[in-house]
């Protein structure tokens, strides 16, 4: 193995070390905080369901999850990419969060786009959104109606 080689593994290694610290000294401050509060359980609720309002002992928050993405024909993108939206506003999350969870919600016609992204690209949000606009946007709407209306009359 090159020197430049294990000087960015050393690097990667302690760069590691410092979030995992980081992070042993978010949970201390977060079980402080819940031991001086008693009942207080910090969670993440995933389910579809809503957080009861006016529980002010629980700061649990609900994460609205979006449904699939398939990319089949009875699926329309322009309407999935307003509903995705919509959760990604709700839930408060960033162009990161949004190419994360944009890539874990497609399947089938719609993960093969993805697949086909430079690997750096595959979670960034604006390049998903850009490859899913030129495969399933309205763009290729008619395209797909001349497609179609061609095969009928064969």
């Amino acid at each position: 193995m090159s020197e430049t080689r294990i000087d960015v593994l050393e690097s990667a290694v302690l760069l590691l070390k410092e979030e995992t610290v980081d992070l042993k000294r978010r949970v201390d401050v977060l079980e402080r905080y819940c031991d001086e509060n008693h009942d207080v359980k910090p969670s993440v609720n995933t389910s579809q369901e809503e957080a009861k309002p006016g529980n002010s002992k629980s700061f649990a928050r609900t994460i609205k999850l979006p449904g699939t993405f398939s990319g089949n024909n009875d699926q329309q993108w322009a309407q999935y990419k307003v509903h995705f939206e919509n959760v990604a506003l709700l839930n408060d999350w960033n162009l990161l969060e949004k190419g994360k969870q944009l890539a874990a919600c497609l399947t089938e016609k719609a993960v093969m786009v993805q697949g086909n992204l430079p690997g750096d690209q595959r979670w960034d949000f604006e390049s998903l959104i850009a490859e899913l606009d030129k495969q399933f946007g309205t763009s290729n709407a008619p395209r797909a109606r001349a497609a179609f209306h061609a095969a009928v009359r064969l």
